[in-house]
């Protein structure tokens, strides 16, 4: 068989120099392809690899990863910056389907359904700098070996250290990763606010979104069950200020920065009830 592999280069340019990228796919010491590039076709690259090793989740296959280097290159061919990341072959779909109860929830890894099976991870340290890599790795290796392949980043702690998503990827266990809001109500009214919560976002998106274990953006953790009401009170925020955070800013960033990966709207969510605020 073969799969479409695509990417995407974000590029800030000063001038109007033409610019090249190289772009290297490795397995190995083995080159699978070498790519260059003019300035117009650098946004947007896709090709088709030839029976590929994929990707899959603890339990359902290997964990194989590929090597992609991408050099940015002057008009004089000398290099201007190198990206190098480790990816995974696969894709990952969130399945819903209407039925009689409703629509279903579950996820599909290279077309095959699987039953997610993991726990909720919350910081594994008070203090971020004493959770080691020798740390990280032995509470997901444990978890992999309990035969997880899931974990669900808590909305209520951090964006994760890059090596925590690394060993995910090495390990199958895939991500249901939270946006950072949890518990609380929101001044999504406030424009200044709204910046930096896009700008997080954007940063975190971008930084994450390359690794094969990503499976779900989500964008917060039990605002809806609680803490929203028609018109804001001194312990919840109305719909309407919840949906333009949660229904329209986040998942249009998602839309725009990683599109293959689903975004649902928060932990718990009830999909099939209709708010006008929404509209």
């Amino acid at each position: 068989g073969s799969v479409i592999f695509g990417c995407r280069l974000n590029i800030e340019q000063q001038g109007d120099e033409p610019l090249r990228a190289q772009i290297t796919l490795s397995d190995g010491d083995q080159t699978i392809f070498k790519k260059k590039l003019k300035a117009d076709a650098i946004r947007n690259f896709s090709t088709t690899i030839k029976e590929p090793q994929l990707w899959w989740p603890n339990g359902l296959g290997d964990q194989h990863l590929y090597t992609l280097k991408v050099e940015l290159q002057d008009g004089r061919k000398q290099p201007l910056n190198t990206i190098t990341k480790r990816i995974g072959l696969r894709t990952i779909d969130l399945v819903r389907e209407l039925d009689e109860w409703g629509e279903s929830f579950y996820f599909r890894c290279n077309g095959v359904p699987f039953f997610a099976k993991g726990a909720n991870w919350i910081p594994a340290d008070i203090f971020n700098e004493w959770t080691t890599p020798e740390r990280y790795r032995q509470l997901l290796t444990d978890a992999a070996d309990a035969h997880m392949n899931m974990l669900r980043v808590w909305g209520g702690g951090i964006y994760e250290d890059d090596l925590f998503y690394d060993l995910c990827d090495e390990l199958g266990i895939c991500i249901w990763q939270d946006f950072m809001f949890a518990c609380a109500t929101y001044p999504t009214f406030d424009d200044e606010f709204m910046d930096t919560v896009s700008a997080e976002a954007r940063d975190n998106i971008k930084r994450i979104r390359h690794h094969a274990s990503l499976a779900l953006w989500c964008g917060n953790n039990e605002i809806e069950q609680g803490l929203v009401a028609d018109t804001w009170t001194a312990t919840t925020m109305s719909w309407a200020d919840y949906a333009k955070l949660f229904e329209k800013l986040l998942p249009s960033l998602v839309s725009e920065l990683d599109p293959s990966t689903p975004y649902w709207p928060g932990s718990p969510h009830s999909p099939m009830r209709n708010r006008e605020a929404w509209n």
